[in-house]
């Protein structure tokens, strides 16, 4: 399979999952909601029982570790992704690309700003430094949970990821149901 079509799919894919999670927001659009939850505040309750994730706060010493590491890899080493491992959000999966690496991904696991693992892996994508006015994860909650038919949602992770066609970060904060809502990770 040639680059050409690897980047081809990856664009559709993205195209795929956007259209999944506009239709999930528009048919919760007509659902009556619940009162919102205010950010970090727990949510009890739900489809499934449990409150899931209610409160993650990013330390940005965690990015700044995974990034050492990922430079010493690539010296242009850029993130394409970040996603929760754990509910506590101390820690945390790193994927850093390099424009002059083809083909391949470092990905970096961190436990507060200690680095657990890391790996070289197959990947086709672009990346970008975190920008300066990065929404948090809570806020990125907040939002889902304000959607209606969401306040009560239980979350089971959050990521975000670069768009390098759009030129934009977006969170994805995916619910215990297997449903995922994007976010506009910048104001």
């Amino acid at each position: 399979m040639s680059t050409k079509q690897i980047v081809i799919g990856a664009i559709i894919a993205l195209a795929v999952i956007v259209a999944i999670g506009s239709f999930v927001w528009l048919r919760g659009a007509g659902t009556p909601a619940a009162p919102a939850a205010a950010p970090g505040t727990a949510v009890t309750g739900g489809a499934s029982g449990g409150s899931g994730i209610t409160n993650i706060t990013l330390d940005l010493d965690s990015y700044h570790s995974a990034l050492a590491a990922a430079a010493a890899w690539k010296p242009d080493a850029a993130l394409f992704k970040m996603q929760s491992a754990d509910a506590s959000g101390n820690d945390w999966d790193f994927t850093f690309v390099s424009p002059k690496t083809k083909g391949k991904a470092f990905a970096v696991t961190v436990d507060g700003t200690t680095i657990v693992a890391t790996s070289t892996v197959d990947f086709v994508g672009g990346g970008a430094a975190l920008p300066a006015d990065l929404i948090s994860p809570d806020q990125a909650i907040a939002e889902v949970r304000a959607i209606p038919g969401y306040a009560d949602a239980n979350i089971a992770s959050i990521t975000i990821v670069y768009s390098a066609n759009a030129r934009a970060w977006y969170w994805g904060v995916k619910t215990t149901t297997g449903s995922t809502v994007s976010v506009k990770a910048t104001p």
